[in-house]
């Protein structure tokens, strides 16, 4: 995996421990962040570091919750780095990555089907090639389009199905078994991270039923994969979260209780 990859999902990924843990709200981003985050990344924006970031603080919530067009001037300026860029050349990386990634997710569906003819042994390799090139596009989707954007959590998800598929086609050839949970942890961690995006670009955050099937699926993800503690936590999490939204006794209630009440039998 790419070095930007890895420290870009596991970071996002354990932002959102926290949040599940404390109910805390979005994360306020300084103004510099807010810059970045819609369109240009000179620093790792996940590492929040004051010296980084010294502007004042404001909230991302205005940018993205008001409908506002992003682009409002002709040219941008980046706090942090001083330089300036126009916004028509982001826009057309915007719509290069947006096509590089609608490939490989056309790829990606090719590849789980079931009328794909080809030899198990085959579709690992190919789903092994489509996740390489959707993790290598997730830092040049951060770039161009801003680490909470919808092509950033697009790639996320790509990303965490085409692990999943490369650890189901594993388990059915019987190869490497370390290779395949590796390959399932990847797919949780990716999910956890696609979460935290999520979160901030949903007004009702974790009550959004949106963001509680994603959170069931990365709870049983990292179930399979040791993470009984985490998994927990974010049963308990989205469980709370959607009382009223899904009701007491919706499917998605039933099902999070069902596999939570699972997961405590299973560590007595």
């Amino acid at each position: 995996m790419p070095t930007k990859t890895l420290e870009f999902v596991t970071a996002f990924s354990e932002l959102l421990l926290p949040v599940l843990k404390n109910g805390e709200g979005p994360q306020r981003w300084t103004s510099t962040q807010i810059l970045a985050l819609l369109g240009h990344s000179c620093a790792p924006l996940w590492a929040t570091t004051p010296k980084a970031f010294p502007d004042s603080s404001a909230g991302i919530s205005s940018f993205l919750g008001n409908r506002i067009p992003v682009y409002v001037f002709s040219e941008l300026r980046c706090l942090n780095c001083n330089s300036h860029f126009p916004a028509g050349a982001l826009e057309r990386n915007r719509e290069a990555i947006q096509a590089q990634l609608d490939r490989k997710q056309n790829a990606l569906r090719s590849l789980v089907s079931p009328s794909l003819h080809a030899t198990q042994t085959q579709r690992v390799e190919l789903l092994t090639e489509v996740l390489n090139d959707i993790l290598q596009a997730i830092p040049q989707a951060v770039a161009v389009s801003g680490c909470l954007s919808t092509d950033v959590w697009q790639a996320l998800q790509s990303a965490a199905r085409a692990a999943h598929a490369q650890a189901e086609v594993m388990r059915q050839v019987h190869t490497d078994s370390i290779r395949s949970f590796e390959s399932v942890g990847l797919a949780a961690t990716c999910m956890s991270a696609g979460i935290y995006v999520l979160l901030h670009r949903l007004p009702l955050g974790l009550s959004q039923p949106e963001v509680c099937a994603q959170m069931y699926k990365a709870a049983v993800l990292l179930g399979q994969v040791g993470g009984r503690s985490q998994a927990k936590q974010v049963l308990r999490a989205a469980i709370k979260a959607t009382l009223n939204s899904c009701g007491p006794h919706s499917v998605s209630q039933s099902s999070m209780k069902e596999y939570l009440r699972w997961l405590e039998r299973e560590d007595e």
